[in-house]
């Protein structure tokens, strides 16, 4: 007797690719309560679920029945995946308690603090790249340098803003900013030291950084750690995919629990291995939790064509 055929099994994807997201968030934010949201965990009761959820970010809960045709966030999402099978996705309701703000008191190696006295900005150093043309430089946020500003700009040779980078105990040091760039996927900004060889990758002068790590929805939950001048700070990873509104809004943002403040704007996010995950870019709060957003490292690598020295 011949066997029946075996049935090909196929597993849907745990969320839709970047394109059908994009469009479902339009979606969202066109309601009239909804300022944000990102790929995340349910909450019921208070607490966090393991159930995989897209998270919409109002300004105010209000139940279901209170509200008027077409402004009521959709139960899930669900789309097509091949000729065989659809995704699905749940959503959830969350409350903005305060709006997402970039830090607008926004470095030798990542966590020593950056100041750009003209434009009366503070960042952090993140990370250290090599550059296929600047060669080596560090990056803090770009809205430090930029104070407001929009776009991409690389400054003329004789008008790159003056910086100083402040290490610890040993005082500061001069720099230079090459570049810095503003938009709804990238903030950071090159800034480059004299000599160019006395920044490395080194946190505190003891831990080197790994490689880049682009996380996906099975770390959603994992301890992280953000490298400030206070120290190495712990925190969680809460979602990616975060779509913000800044101004100009922000896209293809990570989440964490709390962890920053005013002066931290550029710090690096590493995991547990020290792999490099992103850099601060603005802080809000939802459902009562104080969250920070980064831009992940893989946006300034691409942009910059560049890899982590």
């Amino acid at each position: 007797m011949s066997r029946p055929p075996l049935r090909r099994l196929i597993r849907p994807l745990p969320h839709p690719d970047r394109n059908r997201l994009l469009q479902f968030y339009e979606q969202l934010l066109s309601l009239p309560n909804v300022t944000g949201c990102y790929i995340g965990r349910k909450r019921k009761d208070g607490r966090q679920t393991q159930h995989l959820a897209m998270v919409c970010c109002v300004v105010n809960k209000m139940s279901r029945r209170s509200l008027k045709r077409g402004s009521v966030v959709p139960r899930y999402f669900e789309w097509q995946i091949g000729s065989h099978a659809r995704g699905r996705i749940r959503t959830d309701v969350q409350q903005l308690d305060a709006p997402f703000a970039r830090l607008a008191n926004a470095a030798l190696g990542p966590g020593e603090t950056v100041t750009d006295r003209q434009a009366n900005g503070v960042g952090t150093l993140g990370v250290v790249i090599e550059h296929t043309v600047l060669g080596r430089v560090a990056t803090t946020a770009g809205h430090v340098l930029m104070s407001g500003g929009q776009g991409t700009t690389t400054f003329p040779v004789n008008q790159r803003p003056s910086v100083e980078i402040s290490t610890a105990g040993q005082g500061t040091r001069p720099a230079l900013g090459l570049k810095a760039s503003v938009t709804s996927v990238a903030d950071y900004c090159l800034v480059q030291t004299a000599p160019p060889d006395m920044v490395a990758n080194v946190f505190q002068d003891r831990y080197r950084l790994g490689d880049s790590y682009l996380p996906s929805v099975y770390d959603i939950g994992k301890p992280l750690l953000v490298l400030t001048s206070r120290g190495a700070l712990r925190t969680r990873f809460r979602g990616l995919m975060g779509c913000i509104p800044f101004n100009p809004p922000m896209y293809d943002l990570l989440i964490t629990d709390a962890v920053v403040e005013g002066g931290d704007s550029g710090a690096c996010l590493v995991d547990l291995q020290m792999s490099v995950w992103g850099t601060v870019v603005g802080s809000a709060t939802i459902e009562g939790r104080y969250c920070s957003a980064f831009m992940s490292i893989n946006t300034l690598l691409v942009n910059e064509q560049a890899r982590l020295a």
